[in-house]
């Protein structure tokens, strides 16, 4: 067993409630977060410390099947009362998510706005987000030293961010359990890694629905063709990017037009299912 890249990630629920406040750490590098939702963010001073500098998400949560979820990042002297202020300034957000404790006595204000720079730059280049900043924050000049902390501690927030289901900073995997869709002859094919599925662009969806077909699915499938993600080539429908699903059976689903066990309908180049490769 390779732990090479290994993590220990700590939860600390003050209040028990599980969607409520919750302050995340890690160890190597020590990174604090905590993610408290809009309603609580008065709470959350109250019960873990959040009025420090730091850096900042605010991410929105009900949005339309088939669009990218909103985010915002910035960064604060005071993250409680910049976050205040957000409530009636950028009204889209549900979650907030505060990086605080990577910050040092000594580091300065061009050093934390590197942060914000850096987070917001990747960010919009992977994409799974849209990034509502309307201004880009200049690139600050800092020491290489600095540099080299920063990019671990950028790996810190980004898994934390991820293990709180917010991948605003997880690149959409490139590598994978190359796979076919199993389903009429419909030409599609996409890589599996972590619970996601990714298809890939040219991959061919089934234009006729059935009856299982999911409301839900029904307006995702609409949502995507809205984007432009899927469009029709020669009366056939396609991707014209690759694009991550949450699980095999959400990509199955929207590709096929039908209810599916994706487990069992994608299939490696030697025809098993995902399932039996994935054990």
């Amino acid at each position: 067993m390779n732990l090479e890249n290994a993590k220990r990630i700590e939860l600390f629920l003050p209040t028990g409630n599980a969607q409520g406040v919750c302050e995340v750490t890690t160890v190597a590098p020590p990174v604090r977060a905590v993610r408290t939702p809009r309603a609580e963010l008065s709470s959350a001073k109250g019960l873990v410390e959040v009025e420090s500098p730091g850096l900042y998400f605010l991410f929105e949560e009900t949005y339309n099947a088939g669009e990218k979820q909103r985010v915002y990042i910035g960064e604060s002297t005071d993250c409680y009362q910049r976050l205040s202020n957000h409530k009636s300034d950028k009204e889209f957000w549900d979650t907030a998510i505060i990086f605080m404790s990577y910050v040092q006595e000594d580091i300065t204000l061009d050093q934390q706005k590197y942060m914000e720079y850096k987070a917001i730059k990747k960010a919009k280049k992977i994409g799974r987000f849209e990034v509502v900043n309307k201004n880009e924050p200049k690139k600050k000049n800092i020491t290489l030293g600095r540099k080299s902390d920063f990019s671990k501690i950028m790996e810190s927030i980004k898994s934390i961010l991820s293990v709180l289901n917010f991948k605003v900073l997880e690149p959409i995997e490139e590598e994978g359990t190359i796979v076919n869709i199993d389903y009429k002859n419909l030409n599609a094919k996409g890589s599996y890694k972590n619970g996601e599925l990714t298809v890939f662009e040219g991959s061919e969806l089934d234009k006729d629905i059935t009856n299982s077909f999911r409301e839900t699915h029904i307006e995702k499938r609409k949502n995507l063709q809205d984007k432009g993600v899927i469009t029709e080539k020669g009366g056939v429908l396609v991707f014209e990017e690759d694009y991550p699903f949450d699980s095999p059976s959400e990509a199955a689903n929207i590709l096929c037009g039908a209810r599916l066990n994706g487990w069992k309908h994608w299939v490696g180049s030697d025809g098993k299912s995902l399932d039996e490769l994935d054990n």
